[in-house]
Order: C-alpha cells, then structure tokens, then sequence
C-alpha cells in the first residue's frame, strides 16, 4: 500500500503542475487503483475525448509503467462540477 500511495503524490503533484487552479478528488482505492474527479477551469471548451488524451499524457509522462495502477478520473470544469454537488 505504500507504493500505491507514492504513486498517487506523484500524479496530484504532476496534475497540481499541469492544471490551473485544479481540483483534485480522489477517493479510496479499490483493488490498489486510482480513481476520482479532476477539475479545473483548463476543461473549458474542450471535448471529453480531449480533457482525457491530455489528462492521460500527464499520467504516462508521470507514472510510465504505474500508469496501470490508475483507473477512471472523471474530467470536469468547475461549473460542471458544481451542477453535480447537491
């Protein structure tokens, strides 16, 4: 378990360097993966098939192989994130 949680360090720091005033959630791992919500106002305008190519390139540039040991991250701009919290 203590690799896993280098691993995710690693990727909220490379996604704290990468996005601009970023939200990052994620929850508890399950099966020893990463999963959560990423949000920042970078989103805007772009496509889901495009916030996650980038999101994913962070990943593989940050964790090369131990990208594996990182699920789904949800990609949102802070107004979509807002419409979803109650």
């Amino acid at each position: 378990m203590n690799g896993a949680a280098t691993v995710r360090e690693r990727l909220e720091r490379a996604l704290s360097d990468r996005y601009r005033e970023v939200h990052v959630d994620f929850g508890p791992q399950r099966a020893g993966r990463i999963s959560g919500i990423l949000v920042s106002p970078d989103f805007e305008g772009l496509t889901t098939d495009q916030r996650q190519d980038d999101l994913w390139d962070v990943v593989r540039v940050t964790l090369g192989a131990e990208s594996s040991d990182v699920s789904t991250i949800v990609t949102l701009t802070p107004d979509e994130y807002e419409d979803l919290r109650p």
